[in-house]
């Protein structure tokens, strides 16, 4: 019976996670914190490629979070379920205007 619920539970994080990053390219914690899911050329991801970013997320947390370190040294600080699934997560917030110099 327990491994049913989990199995259950598991299909059912995968369909939030995948289900949110396809539909609006967020989940509502990313809403908060102001950051999006885009594909490749800043399109918005399909619901297949968002199960395999589900696929590398749990890759990466497995070995204690190990499939987070790439981000520390890739150029576009993509970690393993970026770098699989061929996504970027960028920031909605605009990017402040640059202050004239004063006198």
């Amino acid at each position: 019976m327990g491994l049913l619920l989990a199995a259950g539970w598991s299909v059912l994080c995968a369909v939030y996670f995948a289900g949110f990053w396809s539909l609006v390219g967020r989940t509502p914690g990313m809403r908060l914190m102001q950051v999006r899911v885009h594909g490749p050329g800043g399109r918005p991801i399909s619901f297949g490629r968002a199960l395999v970013r589900v696929v590398g997320l749990a890759l990466a947390i497995i070995p204690c979070f190990a499939g987070f370190i790439p981000a520390l040294f890739e150029a576009r600080r993509r970690a393993l379920p970026d770098l699989l699934a061929g996504t970027t997560v960028e920031t909605d917030v605009p990017a402040p205007a640059e202050q004239p110099a004063g006198p």
